[in-house]
């Protein structure tokens, strides 16, 4: 499924074995009521829901894993920061400050994806500040 769309789509994102170099980034889901959201941060950032309410405009809750596979196609710790449509994307500033980031898509398998790749194919995608000051895991 992303291997076809990083192909259909002639990406410079690419899929490498093990961990890949770059900034690690975490990509979670979230619903607000029938609205879902995808969060993309640093690994080591701490989200703040209060500014992620403010900037989605409602309150968001997190979605059993089950759901995110059925919702995606994906498994919830390993969702990529591309390919998963009709979501609203919220990427954190922190993220969108790198040239090349890395997303861990199994345990064996990440995605190294430049982060204008991840601008530019999400529909509906805004940049804010969603972290906690000071906020690493």
């Amino acid at each position: 499924m992303l291997e076809e769309f990083i192909e259909g789509n002639n990406l410079r994102a690419r899929l490498v074995q093990g961990r890949g170099t770059g900034s690690r980034i975490r990509c979670r889901v979230f619903v607000a009521g029938k609205e879902e959201v995808l969060l993309i941060t640093l690994k080591s950032s701490t989200i703040d829901f209060g500014k992620v309410e403010k900037a989605f405009g409602k309150r968001v809750e997190p979605v059993p894993e089950e759901r995110v596979e059925e919702m995606t196609g994906y498994r919830k710790k390993f969702l990529p920061p591309v390919s998963i449509y009709g979501v609203k994307v919220l990427l954190d500033e922190m993220v969108a400050g790198k040239e090349l980031v890395v997303c861990a898509l199994s345990k064996e398998k990440s995605l190294e994806i430049p982060v204008s790749e991840i601008k530019d194919f999400n529909d509906d995608l805004t940049v804010v500040d969603i972290i906690k000051k000071g906020g690493l895991d």
